[in-house]
């Protein structure tokens, strides 16, 4: 079970020595690859950063994670991608912001091509995750961190251990469309309100709209050595 943050990178850099002389050239030696760790002597920070051989099925990854949402030229890119880096931070993003912002920007100038966030399987190119991350208005890192899902039985959220939050899961009795304004109302709203629930506490969008009630469970689609693994379950909401 993982306390961190876990960002994935594919790069250009053909080793580790390429990703240090590209980080200091790049930064203007503000930041420094060294071991382990990116420092950042100014801000007196740093965090850990493990150096991978590239991975055939990176680009694959990426078009799953991205929903959508990442070009074909970047897809195209991180199929002949070089190397990845995994990059870690405390599990908790709103505290976690401003170094989010900091070193995946520098590791953006210093040839990162695109990135994923291994606590939810959600991926995005640059422009985007900049614009999600140093936003102040907490939806939009909850739109950075957190992706919906479906399986045979659910449509279900992800990521909501980034907030330190059970996900939440709805019966595939909802349609798609229904079911994630669901899901994504209820999960902004626990992390804005920060409501005490308890099971068979009742939840609806507004006060003429049906209203779900809502019950706790364990997480068990995920193991609990994964990283998608939420500790703190998920509430399963049911329509009244």
């Amino acid at each position: 079970m993982s306390n961190e943050m876990i960002i994935c990178i594919p790069g250009v850099w053909k080793s580790r020595k390429d990703l240090i002389e590209a980080t200091a050239a790049s930064t203007k030696g503000e930041y420094i690859f060294i071991g382990g760790v990116l420092f950042h002597p100014p801000g007196k920070d740093q965090v850990e950063l493990e150096f991978c051989e590239p991975d055939h099925q990176m680009a694959r990854a990426f078009e799953i994670a991205g929903q959508g949402k990442l070009s074909k030229e970047t897809l195209s890119k991180i199929k002949d991608h070089k190397s990845v880096v995994y990059v870690y931070f405390s599990l908790d993003i709103l505290s976690q912001r401003p170094r989010l912002m900091k070193f995946t920007d520098a590791l953006s100038r210093c040839g990162g091509i695109a990135l994923k966030l291994e606590n939810s399987g959600i991926a995005h190119e640059w422009e985007r995750w900049f614009s999600l991350v140093g936003s102040d208005n907490p939806f939009d890192a909850y739109c950075a961190s957190v992706v919906l899902i479906g399986d045979e039985t659910h449509y279900y959220s992800s990521g909501m251990q980034c907030f330190g939050l059970p996900d939440a899961q709805i019966s595939k009795d909802l349609d798609s469309g229904s079911a994630a304004e669901l899901l994504n109302q209820f999960n902004y709203w626990r992390i804005v309100e920060k409501p005490n629930l308890d099971s068979g506490h009742t939840f609806s969008l507004t006060p003429d709209s049906s209203y779900f009630r809502v019950n706790s469970i364990a997480d068990r689609r995920h193991h609990n050595d994964d990283l998608f693994h939420n500790r703190h379950g998920l509430w399963d909401l049911k329509q009244v």
